[in-house]
């Protein structure tokens, strides 16, 4: 997870500085979205690599998901003009069925435990 997760916030951390230097305004989106969600990948892992709270690292989780997937929908509106915005795209959705995994195998610990 961790070589996906570092992929994904260099992609959105080159994302933003190339669409900052265009200076166009039409990727105010990609920029707010990627900038978002590489903090958000940032909590994760830290949560993740310091073995934090269940309770923390699952709402991390449930928020990583929805940021990705906020990232996808929006560089992928620009993906076809911008190769940043494309290899953004690409780096989320890898990650995002990563997350994904790990949420459907929280699920299945969660309704063992009980």
């Amino acid at each position: 997870m961790d070589r996906n997760i570092d992929t994904c916030i260099v992609a959105c951390e080159n994302c933003v500085t190339q669409c900052l230097n265009m200076k166009e305004h039409q990727m105010n989106d990609c920029i707010s979205i990627c900038l978002a969600n590489e903090r958000i990948l940032k909590a994760l892992k830290v949560c993740h690599k310091c073995k934090c709270d269940k309770k923390i690292f699952n709402h991390l989780l449930k928020a990583s998901l929805e940021s990705v997937d906020k990232c996808i929908k929006i560089c992928s509106k620009h993906q076809d003009e911008h190769q940043h915005c494309k290899k953004c795209v690409i780096e989320n959705t890898k990650l995002q069925k990563c997350l994904k995994l790990m949420n459907s195998k929280k699920k299945i610990t969660n309704k063992i435990a009980l």
